[in-house]
C-alpha cells in the first residue's frame, strides 16, 4: 500500500470500524482449512461463553469457499451456545461489510506475526495527529496492535481497593479475545501467544 494512498485511507476506515466495536481472533495453521468449519465455530462458541455473549440473536457471516455449509450447521447443533445463531455460509465480502472489517483484521494480524517471527518490519510515522512529535516512527506492527487493542474481548480488569491500576492494565487476551490453535508449528505459535497474549490497555503517549 506504499503508493496507494487510498487504500491505506481505506484500510484505516475498516479497522476504525473494527475498533469500535468487539473481536477475536482465532489463529489456526493453513494445513487445518478443511476442517475450519468445526475449528471456527468452536472457538466462537468459547468466545460467546467465555465473555458472555448473548447469542440468542447472533448472526454469524462466514466467507465463501472457508467451510461446508452442512459441516457448519453439523457442528453448530452439537455445541449449546449456537444453538439458536443464525449462519450464513458462503457470503460475499465484496457485499458484507462485516467481512470487509473481518478481512482487515486478519491482514493485520498477519502483519504483527511477520514482524514478530522477523519475516517484514515496516516503520510508519505517527507524527502530531496521532499525539506524537513530527518525526516518530513506529514499527507497522506495533501501530496495527495498538489501534485494535481496545477492541479484543480481555479478561475483566479489576483494581483492587490500595492497588495501582497501571499493575493490572496488561489485560489477558488469550482465551478470551485470541485463541491460537495447539496445532501451529511451534514458533508462531510462541510468537502468537507473545504478541496477543497481553494488551496494554494504558496510555501509550
Amino acid at each position: 500500500m506504499a503508493d496507494k494512498p487510498h487504500m491505506r485511507a481505506l484500510r484505516d476506515t475498516l479497522l476504525g470500524i473494527a475498533g469500535s466495536t468487539k473481536i477475536a481472533i482465532l489463529i489456526d495453521p493453513a494445513a487445518e482449512r478443511r476442517n475450519s468449519g468445526a475449528r471456527v465455530l468452536s472457538a466462537l462458541s468459547l468466545i460467546v461463553r467465555t465473555n458472555g455473549v448473548d447469542a440468542d440473536h447472533l448472526e454469524v457471516s462466514i466467507d465463501q469457499g472457508l467451510v461446508d455449509p452442512k459441516e457448519v450447521r453439523h457442528h453448530a447443533d452439537k455445541l449449546r451456545e449456537l444453538g439458536s445463531c443464525e449462519i450464513r455460509c458462503d457470503e460475499d465480502s465484496r457485499i458484507v461489510m462485516g467481512l470487509q472489517v473481518a478481512d482487515a483484521v486478519a491482514h493485520s494480524v498477519a502483519q504483527v506475526l511477520r514482524e514478530e517471527l522477523g519475516n517484514f518490519a515496516k516503520k510508519v510515522s505517527l507524527g502530531p495527529e496521532s499525539g506524537y512529535d513530527e518525526g516518530i516512527e513506529a514499527p507497522l506492527g506495533w501501530t496495527l496492535r495498538m489501534s485494535l487493542r481496545y477492541a479484543f474481548f480481555v479478561r475483566p480488569v479489576v483494581v483492587e481497593k490500595g492497588q495501582d491500576p497501571n499493575e493490572v492494565l496488561n489485560a489477558a487476551l488469550l482465551n478470551w479475545g485470541v485463541f491460537v490453535s495447539q496445532d501451529l508449528e511451534a514458533g508462531v505459535g510462541n510468537a502468537a501467544r507473545r504478541v496477543f497474549g497481553q494488551m496494554w490497555l494504558g496510555c501509550i503517549h
